[in-house]
């Protein structure tokens, strides 16, 4: 019997679902190339990154040329590998696209090696694409500062379920509603997985049930979940339960050298019950769960700056302890997050005029561009911690609180 993940693999850019923005901006990547700028598609497995990138050369009728980046080992087989394929012209005198897969997986060992690959994008006359299924790694630091970011989200389960239905019926299986929603959740957003799963699953033209403890995705609550438990069950003991099930983050402990708005921070607890906090309560209990947000962000400080990371098991307890106030708000459809700037543009303008500010007054006083400031501002950003640099420059003390974040 023929694989499903192969039988039903897209075939076209319309046989991709949900993903009609992101493959629109890859267009206008690739219309609009300019030497020296490659694109960077970041998300979970299985939201379709390769696949679009794959369906879209060929409806443009380019050549692509693909490489997986876990093949580099050194600087001498990027110069190799990726290299010959810059310099090489397309066959056929097509257009060419090259497609870095996997970024992730490149050695970290050789660190000429990401500075190697830097100077290939810097040279390539084509469309470079890179992907990657995270980008909060300090080996990716200088990378994600020469490209321009594409986030791939997680599918929503009623893509995935639709996607599983319409297999289910064209292939003849039974199947029950409740089952294949249920397998559509367990797969958080990876239609991969879902489809591979829905094949283990079918014995003799059935979809039969399974229990959630044959299924690692399970085991995982989402932040919907979590906050629904937390504001709905007014029962510590159960909301410390389903927030340890979790792969939430607790509170934000990103690093500083990588920039915050390059990142949505969607996964942080504290963010979620911050945004979600005035919608549940009334004013008694959004002050008592604030003042209980507040000692979560001061054991966050003092794990950042003393690694005290015993104190994670104490901000499970306190978040945990907001659910013993009783909510208003029966009402569970939770707003976003907005603490990222990402996902804020008031924010995101904040932070990046504040930087702005900062280097115009560095590239005053020091008779220097703004676009090497610009440039190397993680440098003058670790110098300005000196008080007579920040009198110098004349930083306000908006400025100052700022570099200190």
């Amino acid at each position: 019997m023929k694989l499903l993940i192969d039988k039903y693999k897209p075939k076209n850019l319309k046989d991709i679902k949900g993903l009609d923005r992101e493959i629109k901006t890859i267009k206008e990547f690739i219309a609009n190339f300019r030497k020296g700028k490659a694109l960077l598609i970041f998300g979970p497995p299985g939201t379709g990154k390769t696949s679009s990138v794959h369906l879209l050369a060929r409806e443009l009728n380019y050549e692509l040329f693909e490489l997986n980046a876990s093949n580099f080992r050194d600087k001498e087989s990027i110069e190799n590998i990726l290299g010959g394929a810059i310099k090489q012209k397309s066959l056929f005198f097509k257009g060419k696209l090259i497609l870095l897969d996997e970024i992730d997986g490149m050695s970290k060992d050789d660190r000429g090696g990401m500075t190697s690959l830097l100077k290939m994008i810097e040279d390539s006359s084509f469309p470079i694409i890179i992907t990657s299924n995270e980008i909060e790694i300090s080996s990716l630091e200088s990378l994600i500062k020469k490209v321009r970011l594409l986030e791939y989200k997680k599918l929503n389960d009623d893509i995935v379920f639709f996607v599983l239905k319409d297999i289910c019926e064209k292939e003849g299986i039974i199947y029950d509603i409740e089952i294949l929603e249920k397998l559509a959740e367990s797969c958080k957003g990876d239609l991969r997985a879902a489809i591979i799963d829905l094949q283990t699953l079918v014995i003799n033209s059935k979809l039969e049930d399974f229990n959630v403890e044959d299924f690692n995705r399970l085991k995982t609550e989402s932040i919907t979940r979590v906050l629904n438990i937390i504001f709905s069950k007014n029962d510590i003991n159960e909301s410390k339960k389903h927030i340890e099930l979790s792969d939430i983050d607790l509170v934000d402990i990103s690093k500083r050298y990588i920039s915050p708005v390059v990142f949505s921070n969607d996964n942080v607890l504290s963010y979620w019950l911050e945004e979600n906090i005035p919608l549940q309560y009334n004013s008694k209990d959004i002050i008592k769960s604030f003042e209980i947000l507040s000692r979560i962000d001061l054991l966050r400080s003092r794990i950042m700056r003393r690694q005290y990371w015993r104190y994670l098991a104490y901000i499970n307890d306190l978040s945990a302890g907001i659910s013993l106030n009783k909510s208003i708000n029966l009402n569970l459809n939770h707003r976003r997050t907005k603490r990222s700037p990402k996902n804020n543009n008031k924010l995101w303008w904040l932070v990046s005029r504040k930087k702005k500010d900062i280097a115009e007054k560095i590239s005053h006083k020091s008779h220097i561009s703004m676009m090497n400031v610009m440039n190397n501002f993680y440098y003058y950003e670790l110098m300005l911690r000196d008080e007579k640099l920040q009198d110098y420059f004349g930083l306000t003390q908006e400025e100052i609180l700022w570099l200190e974040k």
